[in-house]
């Protein structure tokens, strides 16, 4: 199933836009009958192709996800992605470890992926975990990183934005402060949204950004 899921987001990037006839494949249950050469709606084949999704997914949330945190010279922003499944939904840049990656290799292919950065220098002596729920997390933290750095997904369907944000917007989570979190993001030059737009959500990461905290705090008494 992690072969599939590889060959839908190769589909969706590199074949889709090509073909006029898969543009309506958008879901991998649509693309797994197309791999199937299922031509005709079924109703068991549909609950079965379901229940084979949902039970791919209960099994990779024990599978743990390795990311980078970018984080700026002044210590007070980092990069943050949004999800292209979700309105609302941003996140740190991360991914599935694979049965052949060290830990420090998923996360510098994953950051690439979904931010086009590629970092040269991490480090374990700057690494935060956190469990959240039942998923491990496993962050690598990269420091001075340039604000203007040209920010470029090599995964368009998974990722439909990356932004600065600011560190304390995150942590002061209230609805007046996060309507304006990504508006007012140092890079952003769009204009504010309109209120019928939905607020930006930031997901698991709570726990890491509190290790964090301590990380750049004893960064900060090293530079005094």
């Amino acid at each position: 199933m992690d072969i599939a899921q590889e060959a839908f987001w190769f589909f969706q990037e590199n074949v889709k836009g090509n073909y006029w006839c898969f543009r309506r494949i958008n879901k991998f249950q649509q693309f797994l009958k197309l791999l199937l050469n299922i031509n005709k709606s079924n109703y068991n084949i549909n609950l079965l192709i379901r229940k084979t999704i949902r039970n791919h997914r209960i099994h990779t949330r024990n599978i743990p996800r390795y990311g980078c945190i970018l984080i700026n010279s002044t210590l007070n922003s980092i990069i943050m992605v949004k999800s292209a499944e979700s309105l609302d939904t941003w996140n740190l840049p991360k991914g599935r470890i694979k049965s052949n990656e060290y830990p420090h290799e998923c996360a510098i292919r994953e950051t690439y992926e979904e931010t086009g950065f590629y970092c040269f220098d991490v480090t374990y002596k700057l690494f935060i975990d956190a469990k959240i729920g039942k998923k491990y997390f496993g962050y690598f933290i990269v420091l001075d990183v340039p604000m203007n750095y040209k920010f470029m997904t090599r995964s368009p369907f998974e990722i439909s934005d990356i932004q600065w944000v600011l560190i304390k917007d995150i942590l002061k989570y209230t609805t007046s402060n996060v309507k304006n979190t990504i508006e007012r993001s140092p890079l952003t030059e769009r204009p504010p949204p309109s209120p019928s737009v939905r607020e930006p959500k930031f997901r698991q990461i709570f726990p890491i950004i509190q290790k964090l905290l301590i990380v750049i705090n004893n960064l900060k008494g090293v530079k005094e």
